[in-house]
């Protein structure tokens, strides 16, 4: 499904997904859902995690393997950053520090160690 064409709905297929499933959004849930057919008849599921949307496109496929790498690591850290400050009111006091400025990858997995959220996203 993902590897559609441009322009056939694939990010607002993954926005859509994020405003239900997101806690962050529980407050905007009729403003979006209320008069469709989810929203009057919602599931348990409703507004019940912390979404940690990544969107890839910001990354060069013509870049050379450094740059590409460089811009991976940035996009991660960014949206890392912004999910930390936007769920601190759930994640109780995550430190910004866990950012490794150099290694997006190193990033992430110090973010769900620290949270233990590790072993529950590779089981999911």
């Amino acid at each position: 499904m993902f590897l559609r064409p441009r322009r056939w709905g694939k990010s607002t297929f993954l926005q859509t997904l994020t405003d239900y499933y997101d806690k962050g959004k529980k407050d905007y849930f009729n403003d979006i859902f209320g008069g469709l057919y989810i929203g009057k008849n919602p599931t348990s599921g409703r507004n019940s995690l912390l979404v940690l949307r990544f969107d890839f496109s910001t990354v060069s496929g013509t870049s050379t393997p450094n740059t590409m790498r460089e811009q991976f690591d940035r996009m991660i850290n960014i949206e890392l950053e912004r999910f930390l400050k936007q769920n601190q009111a759930f994640l109780g006091g995550l430190k910004l520090d866990l950012i490794d400025n150099t290694d997006g990858a190193k990033s992430l997995i110090r973010v769900l160690v620290s949270r233990r959220m590790f072993h529950r996203v590779l089981t999911y």
